[in-house]
């Protein structure tokens, strides 16, 4: 009879990014699996952040196509740029995956999430003023910008860098 155990050691590394394998409309799910999102590494053991701002920037590009036949209104041009320049400014200074997506009232959303419960938004509205919230270890913090241009500050910076 042969036996079904190895006597020597196997590989646990997985051979492909868990971002990789999952279709990027899952990858919420996936999220919600994991303690922390930068447990979600690359199959080398480096973290994933250049993987993570190309992410990001496709959620927001694909959010922006698919705003008229959700019936989602657009947001404005200068708007979409503000939040370009502040998704690149946070996997800069705080990387980590951030989900975006459009709001019903035509605001773009940055969603990231840390050990549950913990995690922080942020709404860039049309009007140029922002709304940044979040949960860590318990303790509700939020703050709302009358201009998005400031964003991120070293306020907003310093609470995402606590998520882990």
């Amino acid at each position: 009879m042969t036996s079904l155990i190895k006597n020597t050691p196997q590989s646990t590394a997985p051979r492909d990014s868990a971002l990789s394998v999952f279709p990027r409309r899952s990858r919420a799910v996936l999220f919600d699996e994991h303690q922390n999102l930068s447990d979600v590494i690359h199959p080398y053991g480096k973290p994933t952040t250049a993987s993570w701002l190309q992410d990001s920037l496709a959620e927001l590009a694909e959010a922006l196509e698919n705003a008229t036949d959700s019936g989602v209104p657009k947001p404005e041009p200068e708007t979409v740029e503000a939040a370009r320049r502040v998704i690149e400014k946070l996997h800069e200074e705080a990387p980590r995956a951030y989900m975006v997506y459009l709001m019903p009232s035509g605001s773009i959303a940055i969603d990231t999430r840390g050990p549950k419960p913990d995690g922080a938004f942020i709404t860039l509205d049309g009007d140029g003023t922002a709304y940044c919230s979040g949960e860590i270890s318990g303790k509700h913090w939020y703050k709302k910008y009358r201009s998005i241009e400031g964003l991120p500050d070293n306020a907003l910076l310093e609470e995402l860098r606590k998520l882990g």
